[in-house]
């Protein structure tokens, strides 16, 4: 194509979660070749420290909450039909076509897709009028594990599905065989933020030598917080008393159990950040004992090892794949089996072994930063692109 290929990038909402970030993030990489706009569903506030620091201003916005009046009158209309037991949703009707009117206004080449509600919407209200790539970032593994099979009814409709690992893949083709189309791999990447002469460490007060424990995550319960805070406890009854454990993210949930664990001085709850990497730079190991099935990626676990920090995570879902290649491992993984008090023994002996053996916590540093080379937005956004192209070109021809 001789002009700049046009592409819209749809998720659900402008918010912190892997989906949503990968979102923005992929879409501010593509904007440096392509014209690039970036359109969500769901009437939720915009994270705006996370919109200035990742959406460059060549990524036009576009959502029916941006359009104020129109907005109201959406939710007004829902409202009322709701009030007289009518079930139709007046603000679904006015998102599909609010998407695809821009579709058409910006005579857009291809879409990608980043979550559910955004695949059903792109793949109802777009089939047959625009190539559609639908990426998985593990949403339907938990649907799948619910034991719904609704989605595959639009899954059909997207001309390509991509998913962010191997074990990814596995799951859908070993689920609906040929019923889906045209899955591949593109492992996500991430845009790493330099902190520069500003230190968490410094600004708390915490000595050079005291060992930090930190994790970075959505503030709901499946993460395994409570499971983190409680083997970072029994650590401390062990004698290791020069630590410190610091839990980056925002919720209800996370107010709840910053009450519940008021006397510990040496757990910093942080509430919901937009630049995790000023806190992550002064970890000593990044943890995920997430207690979801399966993570389909786990895209924090990036994020700690562009930092080159060891990670304590679930042996589950494409975790392993980020952590792992052949030889080379940047952390522990541990299997949970669905016991949480034995889960809570097995994360802090992982502690305790990064604590005794500096050797190991020195190799799988080293290793953290070169296995990160593999998940640059650059080259997660290579891989779209050259997804796109094919697409577009077999559509040409």
């Amino acid at each position: 194509m001789t002009r700049k290929k046009r592409i819209l990038i749809s998720c659900m909402a402008l918010t912190v979660g892997g989906g949503e970030i990968m979102a923005m993030s992929l879409a501010a990489e593509l904007s440096r070749n392509n014209q690039v706009y970036l359109f969500y569903h769901m009437d939720v506030e915009e994270n705006e420290g996370l919109v200035k620091r990742l959406i460059p201003p060549e990524v036009k916005i576009l959502s029916l909450r941006r359009l104020r009046l129109l907005n109201l009158f959406a939710r007004k209309t829902h409202s009322l039909l709701k009030f007289l037991k009518i079930n139709w949703s007046a603000y679904d009707f006015f998102r599909l076509r609010l998407l695809s009117f821009y579709v058409r206004k910006f005579d857009i080449d291809i879409v990608s897709s980043h979550s559910m509600i955004s695949d059903e919407a792109c793949c109802r209200a777009l089939f047959g009028k625009k190539p559609i790539a639908v990426t998985d970032h593990g949403q339907y593994a938990l649907v799948i594990a619910g034991g719904s099979r609704s989605f595959v009814s639009y899954l059909k409709k997207a001309t390509c599905i991509v998913v962010v690992s191997d074990f990814n893949r596995k799951l859908l083709i070993n689920e609906f065989g040929n019923e889906l189309p045209n899955l591949q791999v593109i492992y996500n990447g991430i845009i790493r933020s330099e902190v520069v002469g500003n230190s968490f460490r410094k600004n708390n007060g915490i000595a050079d030598d005291t060992f930090i424990f930190g994790m970075v995550s959505r503030g709901v319960p499946e993460k395994g917080w409570r499971i983190a805070i409680e083997s970072f406890l029994k650590l401390r009854t062990e004698g290791f008393i020069n630590t410190r454990l610091v839990l980056v993210g925002g919720s209800v949930y996370m107010d709840e159990l910053k009450a519940n664990y008021s006397n510990e001085q040496s757990i910093i709850f942080t509430g919901a950040v937009s630049n995790p990497s000023y806190f992550i730079k002064d970890f000593n190991i990044g943890l995920l004992p997430t207690l979801f099935p399966s993570e389909a990626f786990g895209l924090v676990v990036v994020e700690y090892l562009f930092e080159g920090k060891p990670v304590i995570a679930t042996d589950t879902g494409g975790i392993p794949e980020v952590l792992c290649d052949g030889e080379t491992q940047a952390g522990q993984l541990v299997k949970f089996t669905g016991n949480e008090n034995s889960f809570v023994e097995d994360i802090y002996v992982a502690m305790r072994e990064y604590m005794i053996n500096s050797i190991l916590c020195k190799e799988h540093s080293a290793n953290a930063a070169t296995l990160a080379q593999k998940f640059t937005i650059k080259e997660c956004s290579r891989n779209y692109e050259k997804m796109f192209d094919k697409i577009l070109n077999k559509i040409e021809n």
